[in-house]
């Protein structure tokens, strides 16, 4: 009887642990949900994201006007004169004496039959840009970049102040300043022909944008008597940008 009771109890004892071995596991709630949600990838908050390309755009919209001014009036520029002491005259307005050369000289083309301009009396001070020669007569303006208005006067009427090459470095001085002053350029190092400037923007501009930097720079270099190449980089490596020598000429990495 004893036997007997010791199996049983032993049967009752193996089957309550099959049974627990049956169950499935449980975990906890946490765990489950930990596994499930992916996670999340950090994301730029849309509104820096937007003004990171706000500046961006800022950047590409200043190198852009900047160069293009410098680039379309430096080689326009013959020489800069001024008007000459024996044509000035003495005028009034109220109570103000002033010294100029009297409208009638300043014509539309290249003599006096031309049509008088009617934008006024051209001051002693005012330096003249010229832009062309013809027949003794010069048409100038009176502003490096005023693209739109020129007029015309007698070459004698007026005397040479600077040469062309002391005109466009004067230009392309005045350029390269601005640049560094909003800081489309970061550094220009005229010992090493080199210039550090921001590879964002930069990577935004045309290839005809970029080359004509390049040629810009060359120039202004060679101005400056440091000739025979140009190095553009990132301000924050030494990657190339851009480069010109004298044996490969232009050429544009990104």
């Amino acid at each position: 009887m004893r036997r007997v009771m010791c199996t049983i109890c032993l049967m009752a004892i193996l089957l309550t642990v099959g049974c627990d071995s049956d169950k499935p596991k449980t975990h906890h709630i946490n765990d489950v949900q930990a596994a499930k949600v992916p996670k999340k990838k950090e994301l730029v908050p849309p509104k820096l994201q937007v003004e990171v390309e706000v500046t961006q755009r800022k950047a590409l919209v200043e190198m852009r006007t900047r160069w293009t001014d410098v680039y379309d009036t430096i080689d326009k520029v013959i020489e800069v004169r001024k008007p000459a002491e024996h044509a000035l005259e003495n005028f009034v307005m109220g109570r103000v004496q002033y010294k100029g050369i009297n409208e009638k000289y300043i014509r539309a083309g290249p003599g006096m039959e031309y049509q008088n301009d009617d934008t006024g009396e051209l001051l002693e001070a005012d330096p003249l840009y010229v832009l062309e020669e013809k027949d003794g007569w010069i048409r100038f303006r009176v502003t490096e970049k005023d693209l739109g208005w020129s007029a015309w006067i007698r070459k004698d009427l007026t005397v040479k102040t600077i040469s062309d090459k002391q005109a466009k470095l004067q230009r392309l001085h005045q350029w390269v300043q601005e640049g560094l002053a909003e800081g489309v350029f970061h550094t220009v190092n005229i010992e090493y022909n080199e210039v550090r400037m921001d590879p964002e923007p930069w990577s935004f501009l045309l290839m005809e944008d970029k080359q004509n930097i390049v040629t810009c720079f060359r120039q202004y270099f060679d101005l400056k008597g440091s000739t025979g190449r140009v190095t553009i980089r990132s301000k924050y490596s030494d990657e190339k940008l851009a480069s010109y020598s004298v044996w490969t000429g232009i050429k544009i990495y990104k």
